[in-house]
């Protein structure tokens, strides 16, 4: 299930990382700013303009802002995972997963949402 609170967090983290105020965000997405207190406490929810609207703020995808709100998230990339494998060596399977523990170093290091 989607939690709006997990949203507003991200929402929170993009705009503290800008140096932006609520105020600045409410303007640039035509919103009050009353609504930006609400969004980033969990207490309001976005129509699909004003994730997009967010979105492009903050020039991040709106798959970014939901990913962690996705019902069941983490077994469709196992899914994904697997049929990537389908097909290959032990070898060729061996140099995927050193390169997904590399990747995620990266990723990790470079975190945008902590």
């Amino acid at each position: 299930m989607y939690s709006f609170l997990t949203i507003g967090k991200k929402v929170r983290k993009l705009r503290a990382k800008k140096n932006m105020s609520q105020v600045e965000l409410a303007y640039l997405i035509d919103v009050s700013p009353s609504y930006i207190v609400y969004l980033e406490k969990g207490l309001k929810s976005m129509s699909l303009e004003t994730l997009i609207k967010v979105a492009n703020v903050f020039q991040v995808t709106t798959d970014m802002l939901l990913s962690d709100c996705l019902v069941g998230n983490q077994s469709i990339v196992v899914k994904e995972m697997a049929e990537l494998l389908e097909g290959c060596s032990v070898y060729e399977c061996r140099i995927i997963v050193e390169n997904a523990r590399n990747l995620k170093e990266v990723l990790v290091e470079n975190r945008v949402i902590k």
